[in-house]
């Protein structure tokens, strides 16, 4: 059991008139006690899915991604985030460069506008709850990988082009 404690502060040392007050308790759900494993992940030039991987024993994950370095953000227990499936479009969190792309609990993820030939790192989050009874696990299964390349382009235009316009009887 936890203890709360609310003072009120009063300038006036006679007399307290007009105090308003609510407090507001919320319980969190049970906190997951396993983290996602064995991640399978398919990258493309602009684009990542994660197409597998083992479910810890949370209700639901929170995919948590940075670009350059590791995921240094940790959810807050009993807060719900948004969350935005193309990379850099929703909320910087903790203004660390983390963003919140994926919620839920599928299997199969896929998240967008990633720059080619880029590191993206990830931290992948079980928790339980929805609102204010959410109960995330940290740290969270953590991993990274490189986006492909594109392919580079050509330095000197096409010479010597033929079109050949004949048909086949």
């Amino acid at each position: 059991m936890r203890k709360m404690t609310v003072s009120f502060v009063s300038d006036n040392l006679f007399q307290s008139t007009g105090w308003d007050a609510a407090i507001s308790c919320f319980t969190l759900e049970a906190e997951p006690t396993t983290n996602v494993s064995s991640l399978g992940v398919t990258p493309g030039s602009t684009s990542i899915t994660i197409n597998s991987f083992t479910r810890g024993n949370g209700q639901n994950r929170l995919l948590l991604m940075k670009q350059g370095s590791a995921v240094n953000f940790n959810p807050v227990d009993g807060v719900e985030y948004a969350v935005n499936n193309n990379f850099g479009s929703g909320t910087n969190l903790g203004g660390t460069g983390t963003y919140a792309v994926y919620k839920g609990n599928d299997t199969n993820i896929t998240i967008n506008n990633l720059l080619p030939g880029t590191t993206y790192y990830v931290s992948i989050i079980e928790y339980n709850g929805a609102n204010t009874s959410t109960n995330y696990r940290v740290p969270g299964a953590t991993t990274f990988w490189t986006t492909a390349s594109m392919a580079t382009e050509p330095t000197q235009p096409s010479s010597s082009i033929v079109i050949d316009t004949r048909t086949a009887n």
